[in-house]
């Protein structure tokens, strides 16, 4: 009896470490991060982004009719290969010259900002209160 103790603990070692694989948070795919405001995240090829601060939020709120959409403006603190990037992304794909892009492409990554939380509601929202979703391949 005290044999089949002893292997059983001998060997649960060995199922124990070869069905867990340690990643530290870091994908190796496309992944979507969710960031809350004033929080850094590591992502691929242990890049690091931080939602650094919440320039404009003038979208139009869920429970009012606006003539346009407005914008929302985020700008995110970048460290890749030990250099710090500052970088404003906004919330919509085709902002041309007059508005940040929705996308960049920082050391052959390209991160694109997905979503802006909360959505304006008419009421005022504390900046700490905001998350983004970057999408980073």
């Amino acid at each position: 009896m005290l044999k089949k103790i002893m292997y059983s603990i001998a060997i649960f070692p060995l199922f124990y470490g070869a069905s867990c694989e340690k990643t530290h948070g870091v994908k190796t795919t496309a992944t979507l991060y969710n960031i809350p405001y004033g929080i850094c995240s590591q992502t691929l090829k242990a890049n690091e982004i931080c939602f650094d601060s919440l320039v404009e939020d003038s979208r139009c709120p869920s429970n009012v009719q606006c003539p346009w959409t407005g914008i929302g403006i985020v700008r995110l603190k970048i460290t890749s290969n030990n250099t710090i990037q500052f970088i404003k992304l906004s919330t919509i794909k085709t902002a041309g010259n007059i508005f940040p892009p929705n996308d960049t492409v920082i050391n052959g990554l390209q991160y694109t900002l997905k979503a802006l939380n909360p959505y304006p509601n008419g009421t005022l929202i504390n900046p700490s209160a905001y998350s983004i979703q970057i999408d980073v391949q």
